[in-house]
């Protein structure tokens, strides 16, 4: 089933981003599984983009380029993008204007599609107080909706309590979409590179387990497995991933044998069949894919030297944007660098 929903959403259509949202706060607990039983074989495709900051405190003015190529997919493209996720890190610093340059400077490509914002660390730090802004993180996010949009959607849940429009579900065209937040506050002191907290895995596990939707995609800031330039190394006793709540959330995924998870944070092109190879236990073959480019100063994705490393199946050390396009039988991925050359199609197939 399929409802049409009226939000009010700000001024520009460049605002549709938090369409989605409509009606965000009118659950307090989980969805029931009938409620996300929709079914459409429609072709579409939508673009992921991540890591906007400069190494300073703003944001990175490569940023401008990578939008205004990125717009023109929307205008030439078939299907046209319906909607793009960025992975997060708009800024080097949070706060209310960093935020605002990021809104305006993407405005070239929300003013076409909804632009969806999954939470980073950078977006709630502060260089003197820490993850102390993710109050303006989430206000910048409700003062979006302010006039008047219709968007279709199948169901939206959120996480329970008050992390806002930072962790939530939604489904387009038949396929569930699952967003998380890496960096929900407080964030615990032995976890400053990210955690997946206890409400968030009881979510994504709703989400998962009671859908039948062929397509599931995941968005996370944080890759779970990681090859450590913020030094999240893969270790033994989380099946490879780097930690306990990533370990925890990696079951869920891999038993519903979600399609791709998207992070960011690392500053580079990289994707990684995290199988058998990983570790015995992870038996679906899900793909983690990390697109940090939009700016963001380069990692190099093959520094890490040690038995625990993740070697990618793909690497680049580039600028570049993603777009997915989604059919029932499979979902394929184009990377595209800075001056729109494609560099990669990687398909998977769904039987």
């Amino acid at each position: 089933m399929m409802k049409r929903v009226n939000i009010t959403i700000g001024g520009r259509m460049s605002l549709s981003a938090f369409v989605f949202l409509a009606g965000i706060y009118l659950f307090t607990g989980y969805a029931a599984a009938g409620v996300c039983s929709v079914n459409d074989d429609q072709q579409f495709s939508f673009i992921v983009f991540g890591d906007s900051r400069d190494n300073v405190a703003g944001v990175s003015q490569t940023l401008a380029k990578i939008v205004k190529t990125m717009a023109a997919h929307v205008d030439v493209d078939k299907p046209a993008p319906s909607f793009a996720v960025f992975t997060g890190d708009a800024a080097t610093s949070g706060g209310r204007n960093n935020l605002k340059d990021w809104d305006n400077i993407t405005s070239g490509l929300s003013a076409k599609i909804p632009v969806l914002f999954v939470k980073g660390n950078h977006d709630i730090y502060s260089r003197l107080k820490g993850y102390s802004r993710d109050g303006e993180f989430q206000e910048f996010q409700r003062e979006r909706l302010e006039a008047g949009a219709d968007i279709n959607i199948g169901c939206i849940q959120r996480v329970p309590g008050e992390a806002g429009y930072s962790a939530f579900s939604f489904i387009w065209n038949g396929s569930l979409f699952v967003i998380l937040d890496t960096y929900e506050v407080p964030v615990p002191k032995d976890q400053r590179n990210g955690w997946v907290s206890p409400r968030q895995l009881k979510m994504l596990g709703t989400a998962l387990d009671n859908t039948t939707l062929r397509h599931k995609f995941v968005f996370a800031h944080t890759p779970a497995f990681d090859n450590g330039p913020h030094g999240n190394i893969g270790k033994p006793q989380y099946l490879g991933s780097w930690s306990q709540s990533f370990m925890e959330m990696w079951k869920i995924i891999d038993r519903n044998g979600v399609d791709t998870v998207f992070n960011a944070h690392d500053h580079f092109y990289a994707r990684k069949k995290i199988d058998s190879t990983v570790n015995p236990q992870w038996k679906n073959g899900v793909l983690q894919v990390i697109t940090g480019g939009a700016g963001a100063p380069l990692y190099d994705p093959e520094s890490c030297a040690g038995s625990d490393c993740i070697k990618y199946d793909k690497a680049s050390k580039i600028n570049h944007f993603i777009i997915v396009t989604v059919r029932p039988e499979d979902a394929s991925y184009k990377v595209y660098d800075l001056d729109d050359k494609q560099i990669e199609e990687h398909v998977i197939n769904k039987p």
